[in-house]
C-alpha cells in the first residue's frame, strides 16, 4: 500500500476539525501585561468583564481565519488568537517566546502586510504566500523566534485572498513530511522549485500539491492540510496516518 492508499484509507471522507487549541483570553490577558498596544489591553479588558466572552473557549480554524483577516479585529488580539489555536506556549520556550515576539514592532507590521499583500515586497512574479513567507524567514525582516511552523499559520490565517492567488498553507513536520511521501505518488504532480530558490520555493511547491492532492480527493484545501497534519484517530486514540508516516 503506497501513501496516497493509505491517506485514504485513513480518510473515507474528508476530516473535519473541531475547536482545538488553548483558550485565547489566556493568552490576550498575559500579552495585555508584557506590552502597551492599547487594542490588546482593551480586548483583556473587555474579556475579564464578560465571562460569556467568545474568546473564553478554543476556535475552530473558519472562524480563527475569519477574525485574522477581518478589519473589526486588530492584528496583534489576533496574533495572540492564533498563537493559542496553535498551543505556542507547549512548545519548548514557547512563552518566553511568546513574550519577546509580542514586543517585536516588526510583528504588527508583517501581519499588517498580511492583511494587505499588494504592498509586500519582492520578486515580481512571485506569488503572495511566497512573498509573505519569504518576508518572515528573513534574518532582518522577520520575528525572531517565530519559527517555520507558526509563522506559516499566520500566512494561512492572515494572508487575504487576491484574485488569482493561491492559498498559503501550514508547513510543519507532519505536513512536510506527509508531502514527501505522497508526492511521489502523484508523478503527474510536477516541483517548480529549482536550485538556488531555497525554503520560499520548497514552501510554494508544497501549497501547490496540497492543491492537487484537494483536487484527486475532492476536498477542500485546508481539509487536506487537515489530513496531512493527522487528524484521524482510532479505537485506540493512535493517529493512524501519523503512525504511517512514522514507520516509513
Amino acid at each position: 500500500m503506497n501513501a496516497l492508499e493509505k491517506l485514504q484509507e485513513c480518510y473515507p471522507q474528508a476530516p473535519k476539525q473541531s475547536a482545538i487549541g488553548h483558550i485565547p483570553a489566556t493568552y490576550i490577558c498575559a500579552a495585555a501585561t508584557l506590552c502597551t498596544h492599547p487594542a490588546i489591553r482593551e480586548c483583556a479588558a473587555d474579556i475579564q468583564a464578560k465571562q460569556n466572552h467568545k474568546l473564553r473557549q478554543p476556535l475552530d480554524r473558519d472562524t480563527l481565519r475569519d477574525l485574522c483577516r477581518s478589519d473589526k479585529v486588530d492584528p496583534m488580539v489576533a496574533f495572540c488568537c492564533c498563537m493559542a489555536w496553535g498551543v505556542q506556549w507547549s512548545t519548548p520556550s514557547g512563552f518566553d517566546n511568546f513574550c519577546q515576539m509580542i514586543r517585536d514592532p516588526k510583528l504588527a507590521h508583517n501581519l499588517s502586510l498580511l492583511r494587505n499583500p499588494a504592498r509586500i515586497e519582492g520578486e515580481k512574479n512571485g506569488s503572495d504566500r511566497r512573498k509573505a513567507f519569504v518576508l518572515f524567514d528573513d534574518n532582518d525582516l522577520g520575528v525572531e523566534n517565530l519559527g517555520r511552523s507558526y509563522f506559516t499559520k499566520l500566512i494561512f490565517f492572515f494572508l487575504r485572498q487576491r484574485e488569482g492567488q493561491g492559498t498559503g498553507y501550514i508547513q510543519d513536520r507532519w505536513t512536510e513530511k506527509a508531502y514527501q511521501r505522497l508526492s511521489p505518488c502523484c508523478p503527474e504532480f510536477q516541483a517548480q522549485a529549482r536550485r538556488g530558490d531555497g525554503a520560499a520555493g520548497r514552501y510554494e511547491d508544497f501549497c501547490r500539491f496540497i492543491y492537487h492532492l484537494a483536487k484527486i480527493q475532492n476536498w477542500s484545501g485546508s481539509e487536506t492540510e487537515v489530513a496531512l497534519f493527522g487528524a484521524a484517530k482510532g479505537s485506540d486514540g493512535a493517529y493512524l496516518w501519523r503512525s504511517f508516516l512514522n514507520k516509513q
